[in-house]
């Protein structure tokens, strides 16, 4: 396996940047006054969900 690949774990990064991006497109990540609608911690979580996936 060449470990200087950018995507080394089939897609799964680029998954959950994909899901990070919508959610900051669609306005769901930051409220009007620009503070977060889902905890640090949480969106790390769901992040790390979507990124486990196979």
């Amino acid at each position: 396996m060449n470990e200087n690949r950018i995507i080394a774990n089939n897609g799964s990064s680029i998954a959950a940047m994909f899901f990070l991006w919508f959610m900051e497109k669609n306005g769901i990540l930051y409220s009007a006054n620009v503070r977060n609608r889902i905890a640090d911690n949480n969106l790390a979580a769901l992040t790390l969900m979507i990124a486990e996936k196979p």
